[in-house]
């Protein structure tokens, strides 16, 4: 029987890179975009992608943006650091909880992570993800990555998973507060940004044939990044009484289709007519580059170039904000 003396919890988080490096960089896209639920091509076409399109050029760019935001104190990248903060404050109030983080990309890895679990001698293993919302190539390549890690084990772990938080009302009232501690909030324009994925992917998750059908997205499908967006997005605009608001979309990779409306374009076609801007960035829940520098630096910057007067906020993420270590405090002692 599962209780807190024989069972251990990971929280597991996408990924960075180890080291402020080219080949630091480089290693950490190999293994991001290599994986067949990210990049969803045939392995010959997702290899040349990655290895004669991307590795030679990209790194150089990335390193950049993280040279603007990286902890040079700690030598740590922002979502490790958060990251260890979070499960710090964790352990400090649930001590008699075996508690530990890993990446789903880089360090620390799954596979080490269960392997210390497994030679303590624990037999229960729950897996929370650090993305509320659900999409293949995140939460459900964590999925296939947990069991490929523990079918390896003699003896493999019992598991279970952390079911999507994205509708969660304790969830969801985090980002109202955030959102309610702005003066005047309801006199500003409200974008909720998620991290694009590309359409092909949602219609590939359309197992009852509902997507891109009229009305499709008022339906709140399991598998569905989109519908869960905007149904969050929707609920926090009601609940706050919103006068603009939207849904859009960030960090577009390649030139194929992602979800629409992109942040960037839509920006620009607002900044004419709303000089008052709150960016909400509802699928991170720890600042990482693409909050800390394509959010609040590059975004920043694309729209001070085109409109000087534009007052733009950006919401930090929850990283190891007192309310966000109680939601889970209270979600694992439900657990047991």
């Amino acid at each position: 029987m599962r209780n807190k003396e024989n069972t251990a919890i990971l929280f597991v988080n996408l990924g960075t890179p180890e080291n402020l490096t080219i080949s630091s960089i480089r290693k950490n896209l190999k293994e991001f975009l290599m994986d067949k639920r990210v990049i969803d091509l045939p392995f010959f076409l997702r290899f040349i992608i990655v290895y004669f399109f991307i590795i030679p050029f990209r790194p150089f760019n990335t390193l950049k943006k993280y040279q603007e935001v990286w902890n040079h104190t700690l030598n740590l990248s922002p979502l490790i650091y958060y990251s260890e903060q979070f499960i710090k404050k964790l352990k400090e109030k649930i001590p008699n909880v075996a508690i530990d983080y890993a990446m789903r990309y880089g360090k620390p890895t799954i596979k080490e992570k269960m392997q210390q679990f497994y030679n303590q001698g624990y037999r229960y293993l729950h897996i929370i993800p650090l993305y509320p919302q659900y999409s293949t190539s995140t939460y459900g390549s964590l999925i296939a990555e947990i069991c490929r890690v523990n079918q390896q084990l003699w003896d493999p772990f019992i598991l279970s998973f952390e079911e999507v938080y994205n509708d969660d009302e304790d969830f969801i009232q985090l980002w109202m507060n955030k959102i309610q501690s702005i003066k005047n909030y309801q006199d500003y324009y409200v974008l909720f940004t998620f991290h694009g994925i590309p359409e092909r992917h949602i219609i590939k998750s359309d197992r009852l044939n509902l997507c891109l059908k009229e009305g499709c997205c008022e339906k709140y499908p399991e598998y569905c990044y989109k519908a869960q967006s905007i149904f969050i997005s929707r609920k926090i605009a009601q609940k706050l009484n919103l006068k603009h608001y939207d849904v859009v979309y960030q960090s577009r990779l390649g030139r194929t289709k992602w979800l629409t409306p992109y942040l960037q374009e839509y920006l620009l076609n607002i900044i004419n007519n709303f000089n008052k801007i709150i960016l909400v960035p509802l699928s991170f829940t720890s600042d990482c580059l693409e909050t800390l520098e394509e959010l609040n630096i590059s975004t920043r910057k694309l729209v001070e170039e085109h409109n000087k007067k534009i007052e733009l906020i950006v919401i930090d993420s929850l990283n190891d904000d007192d309310e966000w270590i109680n939601y889970w405090i209270k979600r694992i002692k439900n657990f047991f």
